[in-house]
């Protein structure tokens, strides 16, 4: 099981993950607005066993609150939600 962090690259703003992420499964990143619309989603899949960072071009979203929802596996299992402000 590895960690990640989570780069947001217009303000580089780094976000750890509390939980392990499972090895050899897709990891599904989505990042909803205020509205609880999905502005970026993106899926990896995770093959480490260390630590690794995970970046995200949010440069074409306005400065505001949004939460990203981090989900693994088939069907997805969501196994956090972190609130990010950029």
């Amino acid at each position: 099981m590895t960690k990640a962090d989570l780069e947001f690259t217009r303000k580089v703003q780094q976000v750890a993950l509390k939980q392990k992420l499972p090895l050899n499964t897709e990891i599904h990143y989505q990042l909803l607005n205020k509205e609880g619309q999905t502005v970026l989603s993106k899926t990896v899949m995770n093959f480490l066993e260390a630590s690794f960072t995970e970046k995200f071009e949010v440069s074409h979203l306005p400065s505001d609150e949004y939460t990203l929802i981090v989900s693994a596996g088939q069907p997805l299992k969501q196994i956090e939600t972190i609130n990010v402000k950029l």
